[in-house]
């Protein structure tokens, strides 16, 4: 019996610590920092050249606990008013930055609700190496976050409130989601970017969103050279990244010219289908690309009385001359930089195994084999839902 007394104490979370007390962050923006930061932690920070090592401004969008939505509300109009409210700290590192916004608030931060992670493009340009190293390490960070790249400051995104959805975060992640689910976008989440900065035969990209006051947009891609931006890709060359990079469905309309050329003829594009195979010419290897779309013709602005079968031919073929067009722009920029988003490396690689090990073997190598690979694309174009055609 005084055993049991004496172990009553013992019993009992004395050390709790509720999660509904902790500030919920749903999206962080990483800006460099404007003013001399004054350290919070002991040391020195190593320069890395490869990486931006300056200071940078953390932006936090943190949940009002018990305030976000989890549906209409019932019988009672919405004020209008986003459930999250915005913090920001400095530091000489992403660990300092954290510090100083905890230094804020009563109870420890949880990244376990984070969604978006918002990178600034200056700081994207000189390289994100010291801003992926502690998300990979913090085991609350979810591998499904997305990672973006803005054209403005990240802190303009974070606390943009667009309307059609009361909080941000989800906002973002809506938008995105929905682009990758219509074809618009890869599905580059954290720990897809992470993969393909380790693999030998592609590189990475991230959505490159821009803000103009409360209103978020995709504007295109951000195509790196291992964890340093190099370039992007705007929304005119997105219909052509997305052939090439084989996305399907297809999310992206195609003009053609008139044949009166008063105008032009849209196209949806529905499908898609790439495939791709590897030869050896004259022992050197050559990539050939095969594509076929599939679409439906969306609206005219040059009539006539019926529009016969060989008015139709006339559409696809300029339908096919012209994306071939754009594929091929979009691949001599992208051999100018030296950076393969597509994965026609990785094609080698598993195809051709021994030929990448003679060749290629290693991420560096193929970056400078990469301007001078030939690509070869062949285009199949296919109009449905006709209507009436005169013969």
């Amino acid at each position: 019996m005084l055993i049991a007394l004496l172990a009553l104490p013992l019993v009992g979370c004395w050390d709790s610590n509720e999660i509904e007390k902790r500030p919920m962050v749903l999206a962080i923006g990483i800006d460099p920092a404007q003013q001399q930061v004054h350290p919070t932690l002991p040391g020195s920070v190593e320069r890395n050249p490869t990486t931006y090592s300056g200071p940078i401004k953390l932006s936090a969008q943190i949940a009002i606990t018990g305030q976000i939505p989890l549906g209409p509300p019932s019988g009672q109009p919405s004020t209008g008013t986003a459930p999250v409210y915005i913090l920001s700290g400095t530091g000489r590192n992403f660990a300092e930055a954290i510090q100083d916004i905890q230094s804020k608030l009563p109870n420890e931060i949880y990244l376990g609700q984070l969604r978006v992670i918002a990178i600034n493009e200056q700081i994207a340009r000189q390289g994100i190496l010291g801003v992926l190293d502690p998300l990979r390490r913090n085991r609350e960070v979810s591998a499904t976050n997305w990672m973006i790249i803005t054209k403005q400051e990240a802190a303009q995104l974070i606390a943009a409130q667009p309307k059609g959805e009361r909080v941000p975060a989800l906002f973002v992640r809506d938008l995105l989601e929905n682009a990758v689910k219509n074809g618009r976008l890869p599905p580059h989440f954290l720990e897809e970017f992470d993969v393909l900065v380790q693999s030998e035969g592609q590189e990475a990209s991230l959505p490159y969103l821009q803000t103009d006051g409360n209103q978020i947009s995709i504007a295109g891609l951000a195509l790196f050279r291992s964890t340093q931006m190099v370039s992007t890709v705007d929304l005119q060359e997105m219909a052509a990244f997305s052939e090439l990079y084989g996305l399907h469905p297809a999310g992206y309309p195609f003009n053609v010219p008139t044949i009166s050329s008063q105008g032009v003829d849209t196209i949806q594009v529905q499908a898609r289908y790439r495939k791709t195979k590897v030869i050896l010419r004259n022992g050197q290897p050559v990539l050939q690309l095969h594509l076929r779309f599939d679409g439906r013709l969306q609206s005219k602005t040059a009539f006539a009385p019926q529009t016969t079968t060989k008015a139709y031919e006339k559409i696809q073929e300029e339908w096919a001359n012209g994306s071939k067009a754009s594929m091929e722009k979009l691949l001599r920029k992208t051999k100018a930089e030296k950076v393969d988003p597509f994965g026609f490396g990785e094609t080698i690689r598993v195809q051709q195994p021994k030929l990448w090990e003679e060749r290629f073997g290693s991420k560096a190598r193929w970056e400078e084999a990469w301007p001078n690979m030939p690509v070869e694309i062949s285009v199949e174009t296919h109009l449905r839902r006709q209507g009436v055609v005169a013969q």
